[in-house]
This record gives structure tokens, C-alpha cells and sequence, in this order.
């Protein structure tokens, strides 16, 4: 299994978003907990996967991607929960949109694979 970095524990939920974003590395492990999911880890990720994607990827359509981070625990916490046919979580908010995967690298691996919004 790949490596993710350094493991941050003494944070969760927004808190989780915001250290991996000052980091720049690593991950969080149970990072949020949603029912029908379970628990969900926190990567920052590269440029296919986690934060960093998220980041990149908001930045190129003309958001500030940081910023954009700040609606994924909300989404995460309260948005309607889809399991999609690959297996992966849709979870939706308004025009907010949070995918979870299950698996990384051919293991399981509950994670916030990416986050976009509708428009």
C-alpha cells in the first residue's frame, strides 16, 4: 500500500482540512465519521488524488481552491448520501458535491477521494 505520509491525530473535521492544507503532506485517519459510511481519512494526496487534487483542479476552473475546502466537512456532515455503482459515496449538498472511495491501491481505504460543485 502506498505510504501517505505523516499521520496527524490530534485533529478531526475542519481542523483535519486545515492542518493538511498548512502541511502540505500527510493524511489524517478518521478524520469524520458519517452513518451508512463509517469512518473517512483525510489525505493531502498528489495530483490524482486527496487535498492537493481538490485544491488543484478548483484553482483551474477560477476558484480559490483552499477556500473551496472549507464546504467539504459540511457537506461530509449534513449532504444526502448516493452509493454510486463503482462503489464510491456521492455525498451532495446544493451545488456541492464530496466523493468517497473505498478502496486505494486494491485495498480498503474509506477516503475523500475529491469535491467539486455544480455549476
Amino acid at each position: 500500500m502506498m505510504e501517505f505520509g505523516k499521520e496527524f491525530i490530534d485533529v478531526s473535521g475542519q481542523a483535519a482540512i486545515d492542518r493538511l492544507i498548512h502541511e502540505k503532506c500527510g493524511h489524517v485517519k478518521s478524520a469524520f465519521y458519517r452513518e451508512g459510511i463509517g469512518h473517512i481519512d483525510l489525505l493531502w494526496g498528489n495530483d490524482k488524488y486527496g487535498l492537493q487534487k481538490i485544491i488543484k483542479r478548483r484553482n483551474s476552473e477560477g476558484f480559490d481552491g483552499e477556500s473551496f475546502l472549507s464546504e467539504i466537512n459540511n457537506v461530509i456532515r449534513n449532504g444526502r448520501v448516493k452509493l454510486q455503482k463503482n462503489g464510491r459515496f456521492l455525498l451532495s449538498q446544493g451545488d456541492k458535491r464530496v466523493v468517497i472511495s473505498p478502496h486505494f491501491d486494491n485495498q480498503s481505504k474509506m477516503f475523500v477521494f475529491t469535491a467539486f460543485e455544480i455549476y
